[in-house]
Parts: C-alpha cells; sequence; structure tokens
C-alpha cells in the first residue's frame, strides 16, 4: 500500500505515489466530469472512468476511505459544473 498524492487540475485528478513524481510520471489521471466512484468495503474504493481505466485504491481506515471519496465527490460536482458553465481553472488539494 502506498500514500496517494493527488492534484485537481482543471477537471482532472493526476494520482500519484509521491509529490516528487508529479515532476515526471503519474499511477494515472482521471476526468472526473465522468468519472464513477464507488466504495467496495471500509477501506477500499474503486473509480472507473470507462472500461478501460479502473483504479482500486485502498485507505488505512474508514474514516480516510470516506475524506476521500467525498472530496472526489466535492471535486467531480465542481468539474461538472466548470464544464456546463465553460470555465476552467486549477486547484491543488
Amino acid at each position: 500500500m502506498f500514500a496517494m498524492w493527488c492534484v485537481y487540475v482543471c477537471m482532472y485528478v493526476h494520482v500519484c505515489r509521491t509529490q516528487e513524481e508529479m515532476a515526471h510520471t503519474c499511477r494515472g489521471t482521471i476526468n472526473l466530469a465522468s468519472a464513477f466512484i464507488d466504495t467496495v468495503d471500509a477501506t477500499n474504493f474503486i473509480i472507473t472512468n470507462g472500461p478501460s481505466q479502473v483504479y482500486h485504491l485502498r485507505a488505512l481506515n474508514e474514516v480516510e476511505r470516506q475524506r476521500w471519496v467525498t472530496a472526489l465527490e466535492l471535486a467531480k460536482a465542481k468539474a461538472i459544473k466548470k464544464l456546463e458553465s465553460g470555465e476552467s481553472s486549477s486547484v491543488l488539494w
């Protein structure tokens, strides 16, 4: 298991193991506007964006998992709102 570092940039979340990894490579990029976020159990959740883009993530505990899911759902709502209004901006979590 590894810690996640996520950066929200213009409706996308870039998932990396460390902040330093952002400079050269990430584990993946998720378009939040069209992503689905599902909880699996007390610590696991899945983010999907089409059949070929599936991320299985695990938090340290249920509280942390809920924080991640809530933050991602809020970011998704903002991404959809920006998409509908034609806005774009960058926000670092």
